[in-house]
């Protein structure tokens, strides 16, 4: 599935990756953001033509290397044409005006924890979420499959409070907007999770028995669906539930 990003898409990539640009910064310690960062720039830069839309797009490319599902277009848009640690690709745009600013000014407060990164994506991806949605308790070897932005900070929110819990090898995602993949890319690692989740389009769930196998579920033992699920991720998830033997949620 490939996605041609529109320019408002493309704004909101940059300015939710931005975001989560923020919140790894403030957990790592290799510094792209602040003011060893800023000195660093300033020796690489020196008199030459980079600014900081430049500084960002390479922020961006060495956080691709250990999240490329978080930071590059591929995932977000399933980019034919772009690397794993290439935030652009020939289809997206360079930052907007004022973006940069944005990230290198310190004005950006890091989410408190990955709920609150949820929350803070959805309001820049301009989705609206259903807070009353609920996941059930799980366990580590639980195989679960979601749909819908609300039900993706369901499951954040259940999977912050079972921290045995891996996002990565128990999460099958179907979403199709760009919005809830990059979320749920960024509530995985939010959670700590050592790899991308997956996740996959509703198109290429049509044999629902070999998604599951290519995505390394021998079973699904939930399923969760909000409202916000579109009618294709919904009869996508009935069939990886057919197929895998689901309880729904």
């Amino acid at each position: 599935m490939t996605l041609t990003p529109s320019a408002l898409d493309a704004q909101r990539f940059f300015d939710s990756s931005i975001l989560a640009l923020v919140w790894l910064d403030a957990r790592s310690a290799h510094k792209r953001l602040g003011p060893t960062a800023d000195a660093q720039w300033r020796a690489f830069a020196g008199g030459s033509v980079l600014n900081e839309a430049d500084r960002l797009v390479l922020a961006l490319r060495d956080a691709a290397v250990a999240f490329p599902s978080v930071f590059s277009g591929r995932t977000v848009f399933g980019l034919s044409g772009s690397t794993d640690d290439e935030p652009l690709g020939p289809e997206l745009f360079a930052p907007f005006k004022g973006q940069s600013a944005k990230a290198f000014r310190g004005t950006i407060e890091a989410p408190s924890d990955a709920v609150s990164l949820v929350d803070a994506l959805a309001s820049r991806w301009g989705v609206a979420l259903d807070l009353a949605v609920d996941a059930p308790s799980l366990g580590p070897t639980s195989r679960v499959v979601v749909a819908g932005t609300s039900a993706l900070r369901a499951l954040t929110a259940r999977f912050a409070q079972q921290p045995e819990l891996d996002a990565a090898s128990q999460w099958l995602v179907v979403a199709d907007a760009p919005a809830a993949r990059h979320i749920a890319a960024c509530a995985a690692m939010a959670l700590g999770a050592r790899s991308a989740p997956k996740i996959v389009a509703s198109s290429r769930c049509l044999d629902a028995r070999a998604t599951l196998v290519a995505n390394g579920f021998e079973r699904v033992d939930r399923v969760l669906l909000s409202k916000d699920a579109t009618e294709a991720e919904r009869a996508a998830c009935e069939a990886l539930s057919s197929a895998g033997g689901a309880k729904r949620s």
